[in-house]
């Protein structure tokens, strides 16, 4: 979206654009700024200046986070009250009645907590790519947020306006949760997008972008490779010197790729024996879908992306998902202790 602009009687619009468009952060993987997830809220008001220099992505992020919660409260106040004095009752047959319209009432709630999740995403997406965060690396970080902002919304804001309302949580919570993954699943992807793409750019630039003249120049006359720089450091150095020697013998050859998740194929193990004490669970693999949907356990990242598929319950084929609790409790399975060499 692009990010809005004050205009007036005199020809300053487009001058204004051009300077907030030199002030937001740049964004590796975005041609411009109208490839940002969120509309920015820069400034905050007509009666703050336009700043003088590139604005810092945490104060960006905490700038519009604080709008959202303003704009959020605003509503929530009004939604509360109004269910309060004169509540929404259903009419039945053209004719209104006394009975409050209570599925109608927690829908307006779910509506307005996800909207704020929405917006919230949203701009900590952008942040993660404003602060140079690409790739694999930023897609688990936003997990993680996303995750923590879902359950911060149910116990802090959704939560007491049933119990502000005397609404049934049980009644209402399955819709509430459907709607948050949906929401995160929608901002997800269109993330998703642009870090992989950061991660491209920052690749090819590391690949294929020569070294500087000075430094040419010194390993030309002395034949030295450049040092190998850890993660943040000069990619297209690290290249240059080969891989890095195993630091001990525990990380010698181990396969790239992402770190097995070892307490979460320890939970999956312990619902799947809760489920199914007897060992035989594949008849009760619904039941305990939505166990782990309840347990808040993730189901497998690439299940999103490739099947839509942003819980257990919404596996895209049984045997997708029998494979994926197999891997998780073969994972979980202590390992067998070493046994020390001897001599004969």
């Amino acid at each position: 979206m692009d990010p809005p602009t004050e205009h007036s009687d005199s020809d300053t619009g487009d001058d204004r654009e051009e300077i907030v468009e030199d002030v937001l952060p740049k964004i590796a993987g975005r041609s411009d700024h109208a490839e940002r997830l969120a509309l920015i809220v820069w400034p905050p008001s007509s009666l703050w200046p336009t700043p003088s220099s590139p604005i810092d992505p945490e104060l960006l992020y905490r700038n519009c986070r604080a709008h959202a919660e303003v704009q959020f409260s605003e509503g929530y106040h009004a939604w509360k009250e109004h269910n309060k004095s004169n509540p929404t009752r259903l009419v039945v047959g053209g004719r209104p009645t006394e009975i409050r319209a209570d599925a109608l009432i927690a829908a307006a709630l779910t509506t307005s907590c996800c909207a704020f999740m929405c917006e919230v995403l949203e701009y900590h997406a952008d942040y993660l790519l404003d602060s140079g965060n690409a790739g694999e690396a930023a897609i688990q970080n936003f997990d993680r947020f996303a995750e923590a902002l879902a359950n911060e919304t149910h116990h802090n804001k959704w939560l007491p306006g049933l119990q502000a309302i005397s609404l049934s949580e049980e009644e209402h919570s399955d819709a509430l949760w459907r709607a948050a993954r949906k929401t995160v699943s929608d901002v997800r992807g269109k993330f998703e997008r642009l870090a992989w793409k950061a991660e491209r750019e920052r690749t090819d630039e590391a690949i294929y972008s020569p070294p500087r003249g000075d430094e040419a120049s010194s390993r030309a006359v002395t034949g030295d490779t450049p040092k190998q720089e850890g993660p943040g450091g000069n990619g297209a150095a690290a290249i240059a010197a080969g891989p890095a020697a195993p630091s001990d013998s525990k990380t010698h050859g181990r396969r790239r790729g992402p770190k097995p998740d070892y307490a979460n194929a320890s939970r999956v193990a312990e619902i799947v024996a809760r489920v199914a004490p007897d060992g035989d669970w594949r008849p009760k693999f619904d039941e305990i879908c939505e166990a782990l949907d309840q347990a808040r356990i993730p189901c497998p990242s690439k299940w999103l992306s490739r099947y839509k598929a942003a819980s257990w319950s919404e596996y895209p084929e049984k045997s997708i998902g029998v494979k994926a609790i197999v891997g998780r409790l073969e994972l979980a399975k202590p390992k067998p202790k070493p046994v020390p060499e001897t001599f004969s």
